[in-house]
């Protein structure tokens, strides 16, 4: 130690030291300081450490036990009377947490302290000198995410949870990870439950419906749902996950309307005694006569609006009304609804068309003797064969008793073949109704309605309907099949592992030239609008002079059957989007197997069998966006 003189007083009382570093000033007795009888004074002790060259405030506990101390009793080795002042070292911005990280907060909770950087401050040594604060390693800065799920106060420095979550503090950035997530349409609204809180408090139901009430969720919860998912959590220790904490109602869409035929139509064939079907007593051909009522139209229903989780309403479609073509032979009565034969003949409906037509009969084999026919009103009834490279045309249904052999065979109605397509790759049959057959080889076939054949090998068959093939055998083997409603069959591929292709849902329709017409017309319409100026037709043509008013009406007419044909594409381009989410709805059924070899293509996705399925349906999962199977259905 050194010891510094006071040169200020003659005989001090105490002599103060001042260590080396700087880190202490003592006041140490002198020899007149146990001989004086004098008491110390405050101002003394201060003036003796100024004189000694103490540049900070002086302890003042220690100047006070100095004060009062007896000079006789007053410690040898001194007293410290000042200390320096410390550095305080920088600090970066840190999170203070306080409870477990990997448990969920609450909305609400008070979870933490995120404090900011501070920067260092000098400290001081006894005698004045500087000491610089320790230099921190530069530290990212804590920030919130964007839509972090966190409240913070800048004044107590407080981060508060908004949502229900997992705080996570990651590269710097600090957020909650929500355990709510609302499904796409809005109905449902999954959750992840933990068994305890971020606080350790066990989780009740009080918890989880202040999360969603916070969330803005509107409908009632499933709270038998969530008591099971607690207790099931509680007893695992283990968080559960997907849980359906809340959902809204589904809109339902109103029933379209339909025509209700009042007579038989065309059936899958007579049922046996002993479960077998007729094929050759299918009713086909069906003969009315005059005034006999043919049917009925079914109004559409209205759709029930739905809600989503949040209370908002999802509206549902109306059904659209049945647009009947009346053809030949058929009259609407009073009501409008109800529809009548007017003349004798056979009734021929398809794809939303009614007529009675003539049938025109060939009562033996279509071949040389008879040649192609083809005729422009009626159907036609071939009771024998069609034999190779001939043809059969009609605008009504084709009705053929035994087997069509590689001929060409188009309706516009029904085809119906009480034998079988014996095609040889050769012909075509095209039908705008629906087509009916025993069994189909080597043939293509062209619907716009349903296919319905018991056993299709090595076929091409495009329908706008169904494919079924569930009599005999009800195998489809190689070939291609596509069908916009779907495809059911008993067996489909063959052990062998024959090629087979399956196409659902294909859209048919292409909307390209419909959004060019669309666009054109409103092009148009703008042109013509700018070229009237506003107001109504009448407004318009009043303020014409009257040498232009005929090329103005002709101007608002054309822009009044503009506006119509706009209104028709509209509709056309809504009724082609519902059948695209129709088309979606297509599957693949088969009651007995689907062997390797069979692909199946849905929504632009193929899936390729590897292994047999048994008994299953194959659609299309538009919420995962894959192909999927149900096996047993």
């Amino acid at each position: 130690m050194e010891t510094t003189p006071n040169a200020s007083n003659k005989d001090p009382l105490l002599t103060i030291v001042i260590s080396e570093s700087g880190s202490e000033a003592i006041a140490v007795p002198t020899p007149q300081l146990r001989q004086s009888s004098a008491a110390l004074t405050k101002t003394a002790v201060e003036s003796w450490a100024k004189a000694a060259g103490v540049r900070i405030p002086l302890d003042a506990d220690a100047v006070a036990q100095i004060l009062t101390i007896q000079p006789n009793k007053y410690p040898d080795e001194g007293i410290v009377i000042a200390r320096a002042i410390q550095p305080r070292p920088a600090r970066a911005a840190s999170l203070e947490w306080k409870g477990d990280p990997t448990l969920p907060v609450f909305p609400g909770d008070v979870f933490g302290h995120l404090l900011p950087p501070e920067e260092g401050a000098k400290g001081s040594t006894v005698d004045g000198k500087i000491i610089e604060p320790i230099q921190m390693p530069p530290e990212a800065e804590v920030k919130l995410g964007a839509d972090s799920g966190i409240n913070f106060d800048e004044n107590t420095h407080e981060i508060t949870a908004t949502r229900y979550g997992i705080a996570r503090l990651d590269q710097g950035v600090l957020s909650i990870t929500p355990l709510l997530s609302v499904s796409g349409d809005g109905l449902q609204i999954l959750g992840t439950v933990h068994p305890k809180d971020y606080f350790g408090d066990p989780t009740t139901i009080g918890h989880l419906r202040n999360a969603l009430r916070l969330a803005k969720v509107k409908v009632d919860l499933k709270i038998d749902a969530l008591k099971e998912a607690l207790a099931q959590a509680r007893k695992s220790g283990a968080p559960q996950e997907n849980i359906l904490m809340a959902e809204g109602r589904s809109p339902v869409d109103g029933a379209d309307g339909y025509f209700q035929p009042a007579f038989k139509g065309l059936s899958s064939g007579a049922v046996l005694q002993d479960g077998r079907i007729n094929f050759m007593e299918r009713g086909a051909a069906e003969s009315v006569q005059e005034g006999q009522v043919l049917g009925r139209i079914v109004p559409p229903s209205r759709g029930k609006p739905g809600v989503n989780v949040f209370g908002e309403e999802l509206m549902a479609r109306d059904g659209q009304p049945f647009k009947l073509s009346i053809g030949e032979g058929v009259r609407a009565a009073e009501d409008g609804q109800t529809y009548l034969a007017t003349t004798a003949g056979v009734v021929v409906y398809s794809q939303a068309k009614l007529s009675v037509t003539d049938l025109y009969t060939v009562d033996k084999d279509l071949d040389y003797s008879v040649g192609n026919l083809r005729i422009d009103k009626g159907s036609v009834q071939v009771s024998g064969n069609v034999l190779e490279g001939f043809s059969v045309a009609a605008p009504g249904s084709v009705f053929i008793g035994q087997v069509v052999e590689g001929a060409n065979i188009s309706a516009g109605g029904d085809v119906v073949v009480r034998g079988g397509l014996a095609m040889g790759k050769k012909g075509l049959i095209k039908a705008s109704g629906s087509i009916f057959a025993k069994f189909a080889l080597h043939a293509t076939l062209v619907s716009d309605g349903d296919v319905d054949i018991g056993v299709i090998t090595d076929c091409d068959i495009t329908a706008e309907g169904k494919v079924t093939c569930l009599r005999d055998k009800g195998a489809i083997v190689g070939g291609i099949i596509r069908s916009s409603k779907g495809v059911e069959a008993k067996e489909i591929g063959s052990e062998l592992g024959v090629a087979t292709h399956i196409v659902l849902g294909m859209q048919v329709k292409q909307r390209e030239e419909l959004l060019a017409e669309r666009k054109s017309l409103k092009e148009q319409i703008v042109k013509i609008s700018n070229a009237l100026g506003s107001g109504s037709p009448k407004d318009i043509l009043k303020r014409t002079p009257e040498s232009k008013r005929q090329a103005v009406a002709e101007l608002i007419r054309a822009l009044i059957r503009l506006s119509e044909n706009l209104d028709e594409v509209n509709r056309k381009i809504q009724d082609d989007q519902l059948l695209a989410r129709k088309a979606l709805q297509a599957t693949l059924k088969a009651q007995k197997a689907i062997y390797p070899g069979v692909s199946i293509t849905i929504g632009g996705l193929t899936s390729h069998v590897k292994e047999t399925i048994k008994s299953a349906k194959i659609f299309y999962d538009q919420q995962a966006g894959r192909i999927a199977i149900d096996q047993g259905s």
